[in-house]
């Protein structure tokens, strides 16, 4: 497990977020708004964690925790981000049934250490299997060597599953066409790159609408965006 959802609308802090989690490990989404969350959650996505900031456009992080929770048989797990530092702030959220409450600025560290803190508590796991990666409705299991959309299996080719692993493993960060052919294809480029462009022609037609993940960075080559939605 260590599937974080991140509500947040500051789009340089839910990328400093959307990084903290990667560094410890975990898989996460992040959503600007609580309407884009709910639809995601409506829709039957599973998160182990919310990080979820109070102070959101439209609905608020407090009324979106309340709409999940008077929904769910079983709530998340919900660290509260705010700005505010009032103590009444942090009992009111406290008391609402959120399992931690972080004020604005803090640490990746100190976030880190929080949320594998909840997921305990939680009776989560705080070591997820980095065998299996999930964002948004693609799982890959390397264990089972099968990726799934939306729940539904999706047959790749042993070099398609290899690209599309490398990809996720390093989430939001540009991969050349030679690096993905070293990892993939586990050859130094005795290839023509152009290779790459092929598999991923195939790839994304597989994938279906799920392919928005995979970007062409102009000039370099492919990564998998996490931010698409």
């Amino acid at each position: 497990m260590g599937h974080i959802a991140i509500v947040e609308d500051e789009a340089i802090l839910r990328e400093l977020i959307s990084y903290a989690m990667e560094t410890c490990h975990y898989t996460s989404r992040a959503f600007g708004s609580a309407e884009e969350f709910l639809s995601s959650y409506q829709a039957g996505d599973i998160y182990d964690l919310l990080l979820l900031d109070i102070t959101l456009p439209g609905i608020s992080g407090t009324d979106l925790y309340r709409t999940i929770r008077d929904a769910a048989e079983s709530m998340i797990p919900t660290i509260f981000l705010s700005a505010h530092n009032a103590e009444m702030d942090k009992v009111s959220a406290l008391d609402l049934g959120a399992d931690d409450y972080i004020t604005k600025p803090f640490g990746v560290l100190e976030l880190g250490a929080r949320v594998k803190a909840v997921l305990r508590r939680a009776g989560r796991s705080t070591s997820p299997d980095r065998n299996i990666l999930r964002q948004g409705p693609i799982l890959l299991d390397a264990n089972t060597r099968t990726v799934k959309v939306d729940g539904i299996p999706v047959e790749l080719t042993n070099k398609e599953f290899a690209l599309l692993e490398s990809l996720m493993q390093d989430i939001g960060r540009p991969l050349s066409r030679q690096e993905i052919l070293d990892r993939a294809w586990g050859v130094n480029a005795a290839i023509e790159t152009r290779t790459v462009d092929m598999h991923v022609k195939t790839l994304r037609r597989k994938l279906g609408d799920a392919s928005r993940f995979i970007r062409t960075v102009r000039g370099v080559g492919y990564k998998f965006d996490s931010n698409m939605v």
